[in-house]
Formats: structure tokens, C-alpha cells, sequence
């Protein structure tokens, strides 16, 4: 776990003495927003430490990343992922292997409320 975090450490410093800092910051929000859960708060911390001249910049950006990526999040699950009848989509088939199992949890999550 420690190296897990020690790699991701080194490519945000990377990234940070380039200048497509703030591009990458609003990518990674998206990402984490959207489809994949990544830790952009220590992201944005890093930059902005670094970088404190710049911390509004990457605060705009990274907030802007993550309001256009739970958009597209929100798109995803209710445009691509399930039809109007309540079939998955040829999308949602692609990515899900085993339907039986996402049926059950999505059946027992209901039944709990």
C-alpha cells in the first residue's frame, strides 16, 4: 500500500514542474468524478502547496473537473447504462460479467430501504 501511494506521489510531482499542471488536475478530477475513484484531494494539495500562488487556479479547475465529470457520471449511468425499460445496454453488457450477481445486489440494496 505504501508503494501505492509513493508512486502516485512521484507522478503528481511530476507533474507539478510542468505546465500542464492545471490540465492534469482537471482530468483527474473528471476521472474521479465520473467513472473511476482516484484521491484528487491529495492531487490538488500537492500543486497547491507547491504552488501557492496558484491555489485559486487549481481549486477552479479541479472543482470544474469534478462538476463536469459527476455530470458525465450522471449521463452515463442514465443514458448509457440502462434503457427506458429497464434493460442494460449493449454498453452496460460489455463491462458487467456477471448480471445475476450486479441483479442480486442491486435487488437487495432496494429491499433494504
Amino acid at each position: 500500500m505504501k508503494e501505492c501511494f509513493k508512486s502516485i506521489q512521484v507522478w503528481i510531482l511530476q507533474w507539478s514542474k510542468t505546465k500542464w499542471g492545471l490540465w492534469a488536475l482537471f482530468i483527474y478530477a473528471f476521472a474521479d468524478a465520473s467513472f473511476l475513484p482516484l484521491p484528487t484531494p491529495l492531487f490538488f494539495l500537492t500543486l497547491a502547496l507547491l504552488n501557492i500562488s496558484k491555489a485559486y487556479k487549481y481549486a477552479l479547475f479541479g472543482t470544474l473537473g469534478t462538476l463536469s465529470g459527476a455530470i458525465a457520471g450522471y449521463y452515463i449511468g442514465h443514458f448509457v447504462w440502462i434503457t427506458g425499460n429497464g434493460e442494460f445496454t449493449g454498453f452496460a453488457n460489455f463491462f458487467l460479467f456477471n448480471l445475476e450477481s450486479y441483479r442480486k445486489i442491486i435487488n437487495e440494496s432496494c429491499n433494504e430501504k
